[in-house]
């Protein structure tokens, strides 16, 4: 089965993390429609969707909760756009959905493309970082689980009970402006998840400055991991098979970037999450933040 390799090695990732005190089911990063399916209903389990509110209400899982993304996930701060928002609305955002310590969170994509599925691997990184780790996603999302044939519901989605959700922020696998600038030495591997041409110069984001990527930084777009076929990530192998040689060690540290975080979130979450890269961090201000600098250069070309 596509998910058995992965699945084991989230397996194995999620027995090493610190005992949590959580309620709801055990999730992996990656889960099933069957285990969707199994524990559908299950207390202290909240499944977010991301589409629009019209898909949402015409159709969506049963029990699902309608989040608007970007959202509240996403804030200008300091002038960059789509960046990480304080703690405090983040905290207030999970409280209004429903979320608390004890709850298991899975985050459903539509599985319509590499660039789509950057919002659950976004919305799950963000949740990792405010210290929640009971997070997963549906693997193929809402489009796996209708071509399944299994249950749907329409209209406003499940009433949410407001609760406390409290940060405990995990900074470790956060990369500010300045961390990265104290890596351009080559402590770090940087990695360029936008399309190649953005990567070049050749084309550039309107949420960036200036065009090019940050200096000795190797290029691996996001969408490398994406299985168009099967609406979801390639199953570990696969993975494995697309990464350079720059990425051969795994204790290696790994900093991930694209215009805004959006996409280096799909490289994070499978480097991080699936492959096992412990010291892998997202540049969560990305080329928004880096270009607004002009005193921080930029590479256009290829790397020498």
């Amino acid at each position: 089965m596509r998910m058995l390799g992965r699945v084991v090695v989230a397996i194995c990732s999620l027995m090493m993390l610190p005992n949590a005190a959580i309620a709801g089911p055990s999730v992996t990063p990656l889960v099933s429609t069957e285990w969707l399916s199994a524990n559908l209903g299950a207390e202290d389990l909240v499944l977010l969707d991301y589409r629009s509110q019209r898909a949402f209400e015409a159709s969506h899982i049963p029990g699902a909760v309608h989040t608007t993304y970007p959202g509240g996930w996403r804030a200008t701060v300091d002038g960059v756009p789509w960046a990480l928002p304080e703690v405090g609305a983040l905290e207030s955002l999970l409280s209004g959905l429903g979320v608390d310590a004890d709850t298991s969170v899975i985050v459903i994509p539509e599985g319509s493309g590499s660039t789509e599925l950057g919002g659950a691997t976004w919305v799950y990184w963000v949740m990792n970082y405010l210290g929640h780790e009971a997070v997963g996603i549906l693997d193929g999302g809402w489009n796996a689980w209708s071509g399944e044939g299994r249950a749907l519901e329409s209209g406003a989605g499940a009433d949410v009970e407001p609760t406390t959700f409290v940060a405990d922020p995990t900074p470790e696998i956060l990369a500010s402006t300045g961390f990265v600038r104290e890596r351009l030495n080559g402590e770090a591997v940087i990695v360029d998840a936008r399309p190649h041409a953005q990567y070049t110069g050749e084309t550039q984001s309107e949420l960036v400055t200036r065009a090019g990527h940050i200096p000795g930084a190797i290029s691996l777009d996001n969408a490398r991991f994406y299985d168009a076929d099967a609406g979801g990530l390639k199953h570990i192998e696969a993975l494995e098979a697309e990464l350079p040689p720059e990425l051969s060690d795994r204790s290696s540290e790994v900093i991930s970037y694209c215009n805004t975080g959006h996409w280096s979130s799909v490289n994070w979450f499978v480097l991080h999450e699936l492959l096992n890269f412990e010291n892998a961090r997202l540049y969560e201000g990305s080329m928004a933040a880096w270009t607004r600098d002009p005193d921080l250069s930029l590479v256009t070309g290829e790397l020498p």
